[in-house]
């Protein structure tokens, strides 16, 4: 191949540019590659390279969610952890007046006896 990027085609001394203007030719004339198919050697790639991008904006979004849903979770077990600790804490404090009253009750029940006997 010559230099300047040409080459004979040995139809009639037509010469046709070997470069990326994608030519060919027809009955003697230089004519461009049809569009449909540049873009499609264009399109492929860049279609894959968009699908992924895509892919990876919605994987983002996704995991965006699932750490907020993560994050969420946490906070509704922690919550859980502390009711359920002022629960049982709310439940002794009962069970003591409970067992503070029962105490009282017999000491005047005791009282009331020791009264009585002494009248």
């Amino acid at each position: 191949m010559p230099q300047n990027g040409r080459e004979n085609t040995g139809s009639g001394g037509q010469w046709q540019r070997r470069s990326s203007a994608r030519c060919f030719l027809v009955d003697d004339v230089l004519q461009p590659a049809p569009k449909s198919q540049a873009v499609t050697r264009t399109k492929k790639p860049s279609s894959g390279i968009q699908k992924l991008v895509e892919q990876i904006n919605r994987l983002q979004v996704e995991r965006g969610s699932l750490q907020e849903q993560l994050l969420t979770t946490q906070l509704n077990l922690e919550q859980a952890k502390l009711d359920a600790a002022g629960g049982q804490k709310f439940l002794q404090e009962k069970q003591q007046d409970q067992e503070k009253k029962q105490h009282q009750a017999e000491k005047d029940k005791l009282f009331c006896l020791s009264v009585l006997q002494g009248c």
